[in-house]
């Protein structure tokens, strides 16, 4: 009876053993600290819009690709594409590039952009936040982009693969968006997007309701496989539910939280989000704060917040909009703080073709 007795209490550590790991691991929290900020230049000095109207940088999209960040703004720009192209290390005294193909300009309101998995393709998505069968114009806020790095050509992505715009898809998301939260989702607004490992497609929405004038924030993320061929780039699955984190009801954050952006850690095996609040036009009217959600087997899509060294939430004093990973400790963020030029974090001040950044390096505990 002893020796049974040992046996089993020899299986109980064992097994507490593990345990104790797993919920290790499960709380191990990732910090951040600022390695380097300041202004990216996405425009030459004084550039206007044809109505003589300067041209704001409001960054809305990042990717880190083949050692250059590609960044979206999310207004029209006449004499430029809304897609530049920066070096990094950043140098603002080098020429700006800029993905010029016409589907660049005719498309509207870009929010964020990714490189696919296998390095192949670059992604961009517009807000699909509204289309008229009356005014074709308004068809090109719903664009999903695919940018083929060899053959340096854009396809459109529509469900028959052969439309000028992504609009097909719109009824779609708010099928699926309208069904899961059981109210009317006419109106949603799209915000983030990246792929994953199996050759998925996470696409972030910000926004979900009646029409633009009464919804409510969210961060829902929908996803749907993918297939890459030469000349092509395909949605193979339909579309699903892939979370819908909730939050704004953490401790130490008291703001309603839209989703941003979002980023994936091929590194660290996570997905990055961005959560974003403005209540006004003011520089303490605007915020936003990080999350990861991991891929890992025994912890997937765990969310939890990215810290700072007071054990608090990191809060951005900015309106982060674009994420990117550039190493295994280091993450880029982009900001869109719309028109306000002055910078929060050194009382500096922002030039309209410049956008604010932040470098921050990743620690775990």
């Amino acid at each position: 009876m002893k020796k049974i007795l040992k046996y089993y209490t020899l299986i109980f550590l064992c097994l507490s053993l593990f345990s104790c790991k797993t919920n290790e691991k499960q709380n191990t929290k990732i910090f951040v600290t600022t390695q380097d900020s300041g202004y990216i230049a996405l425009y030459p000095e004084g550039t206007s819009n044809n109505d003589s109207f300067l041209v704001y940088s409001e960054a809305s999209g990042i990717g880190f690709i083949n050692n250059k960040l590609y960044i979206a703004i999310d207004k029209p720009v006449d004499k430029f594409s809304p897609i530049s192209i920066n070096n990094f290390p950043l140098n603002n005294e080098a020429e700006i590039l800029y993905l010029t193909e016409n589907v660049y300009n005719k498309a509207i309101k870009f929010e964020d952009l990714c490189l696919t998995n296998s390095g192949k393709n670059i992604l961009f998505t517009t807000a699909f936040d509204r289309a008229s069968n009356e005014i074709p114009k308004l068809n090109y806020y719903n664009m999903l982009l695919a940018f083929n790095l060899a053959k340096n050509s854009t396809t459109t992505i529509s469900t028959n693969n052969s439309d000028t715009t992504s609009v097909s898809f719109r009824d779609i998301f708010k099928n699926l968006l309208t069904t899961h939260f059981q109210t009317d989702a006419s109106y949603y607004k799209i915000e983030g997007l990246t792929t994953i490992p199996g050759d998925t497609l996470l696409i972030g929405v910000r926004e979900i309701g009646e029409t633009y004038l009464n919804y409510t924030y969210t961060t829902t993320i929908l996803c749907a496989k993918y297939k890459e061929e030469a000349d092509n780039f395909q949605i193979t699955t339909p579309f699903e539910i892939w979370r819908t984190p909730i939050v704004d009801t953490f401790p130490n954050i008291n703001e309603k939280l839209g989703l941003s952006g979002l980023a994936f850690d091929k590194f660290n095996n996570r997905v990055y989000m961005l959560t974003s609040y403005e209540t006004g036009a003011t520089l303490d009217s605007i915020g936003a704060f990080l999350w990861s959600i991991s891929l890992d087997k025994e912890n997937y899509k765990t969310v939890q917040p990215i810290f700072q060294k007071d054990n608090k939430p990191f809060h951005f004093q900015h309106k982060a909009e674009g994420i990117t990973v550039i190493d295994k400790q280091t993450l880029f963020i982009i900001h869109d703080d719309d028109r306000i030029i002055t910078n929060q974090t050194n009382d500096t001040i922002r030039k309209p073709n410049e956008a604010f950044y932040l470098l921050l390096k990743i620690n775990e505990e």
